[in-house]
């Protein structure tokens, strides 16, 4: 009997080594709605949007005049307090601010608000004025209290040098981002800038500076993939294309511009984590290989890359431990191309999630191509056989077998180890898996199977001490 469980066990574990990529032929996808930006406006929204938190610079309806203003709010966001901030620029925020084209000289710089500052913060509105990348002149607003009914602020143009600006620059904020970060709940909301003229001659004004004019940021994404669509500023980076290798669609990857100062096209079937991709692929092997195919057109000497991480979950951390990870070059080819990225890892403890990621330019060389386009399709994942630990008798215990709504395994002999059980259907399939932690001993592990239909199940219990399967009939 045990022999025939074993043999039994060798063909299961010869029929689980694939595993499909969630949309891995990019055939189904999403629209996703995000958030709106002030038109002429850039804010702090994209970033986080990327660390998924609250937008602190939304649009409003209590406005001034016309239909809308802009709300600003400082939010604390987990150890952070990040406050609502709106520049006018035609870049994003980065290394430098580039501001607007501007050709007037102004007297005076004011703005209608509603506010509620805390205590011991303050708001600010800053207009800055260059000439030939210089600074010639600035307009410091400091919004103080509390005011829940619409007021004319306003404050003379200081100018330290007699030239005509070029550039405007404006900056405001819910708390001064000059002094710190701000206090959480202080809220700004701002109307109708308005640039004042010394004489006659009507002032130029700033563009959208009533805030009527806002883009709604959307797009499709991959379902079961993540980009960074969101921060574009030059065109999405990846798309949709029917240019496929089979079926009706698939990934159209494109080096562009964002919002962070980076060039980059890039996915991944997990996250964007503080350190690169993470997450993606719940897996109960280990991996063997993923593979796909990809048609490459770079600009200049540019090179699209393939990685894969394989990670797992440390109970003693609570942290996931990285495993392994292979990057590999994709070169330019003008036809679908068959590609592999071979995995060399199968050891214990196994991994338990795979990350895929790909780059439409070299982000680990010197040189970027702006527009460089990556398109991939049927990407897909092979996973080794699992191995088996002989169950010798007694090894493990198991009640009741057959079983009804649950079934216990004996704890004892996991004392203070890191344990998983996975249920696979007698056709190979990993149906469940759950982690386990025996802290004390009589502390027995119960499966529940009450979900599953009538059958008979394989049931494997991984541990520091190898890997143990048997069979466990459901009724």
């Amino acid at each position: 009997m045990k022999h025939s469980i074993l043999l039994f066990l060798l063909g299961v574990a010869m029929s689980a080594m694939s595993q499909n990529v969630v949309n891995g032929g990019f055939e189904s996808w999403t629209n996703k709605v995000l958030y709106e930006e002030p038109d002429t406006f850039v804010t702090y929204n994209p970033m986080l949007y990327q660390n998924g938190y609250d937008m602190t610079a939304t649009k409003t309806t209590d406005a001034h005049t016309g239909s809308y203003a802009l709300h600003l709010e400082t939010k604390a966001f987990n150890d952070d307090t990040i406050p609502g901030v709106a520049l006018l620029s035609t870049e994003p925020f980065g290394n430098s601010i580039t501001g607007v084209p501007y050709s007037f000289v102004p007297d005076s710089v004011s703005a209608w608000v509603k506010h509620n500052i805390a205590p011991a913060d303050s708001g600010v509105i800053l207009a800055l004025f260059m000439t030939a990348g210089s600074y010639v002149g600035s307009c410091e607003i400091v919004i103080k209290g509390s005011e829940p009914s619409w007021t004319k602020v306003g404050n003379s143009v200081n100018w330290f040098s007699f030239s005509i600006p070029d550039t405007i620059i404006v900056i405001m904020g819910s708390s001064n981002f000059f002094a710190g970060n701000g206090v959480p709940g202080s809220w700004l909301v701002i109307d109708d800038i308005e640039m004042g003229s010394p004489g006659p001659i009507q002032a130029e004004q700033i563009p959208n500076a009533g805030f009527e004019y806002w883009r709604t940021i959307q797009f499709e994404e991959a379902d079961g993939w993540y980009s960074m669509n969101y921060a574009s500023t030059s065109g999405l980076m990846a798309q949709k294309t029917t240019d496929s290798h089979q079926g009706l669609y698939a990934m159209q990857l494109k080096t562009v511009k964002t919002h962070f100062y980076d060039t980059i096209g890039f996915i991944t079937n997990g996250k964007f984590g503080d350190n690169g991709p993470e997450g993606g692929l719940r897996v109960y092997q280990n991996a063997d290989k993923v593979s796909g195919y990809y048609k490459y057109n770079p600009v200049g000497n540019d090179t699209a890359l393939a990685g894969v991480m394989t990670w797992r979950y440390d109970h003693a951390m609570d942290d996931m431990i990285m495993i392994e990870e292979r990057i590999i070059p994709l070169p330019p080819v003008m036809s679908y191309t068959y590609f592999e990225i071979d995995l060399a890892y199968n050891d214990w403890p196994l991994v338990d999630t795979v990350t895929i990621a790909f780059a439409s330019s070299n982000m680990e060389g010197d040189y970027i191509g702006l527009g460089s386009e990556l398109l991939l399709d049927d990407i897909h994942i092979d996973l080794l056989p699992l191995g088996t630990v002989e169950n010798k008798e007694g090894s493990i215990k198991t009640w009741p077998n057959p079983c009804v709504g649950s079934f216990v395994i004996e704890g004892d002999q996991f004392l203070g180890l890191e344990t998983e059980v996975v249920l696979y259907s007698s056709k190979g399939q990993a149906i469940a898996g759950k982690k386990y932690h025996v802290s004390f001993a009589g502390d027995n592990i119960m499966i529940d199977v009450s979900q599953l239909a009538a059958g008979s199940y394989i049931y494997q219990v991984k541990s520091n001490k190898g890997l143990y399967s048997g069979k466990v009939v459901v009724q």
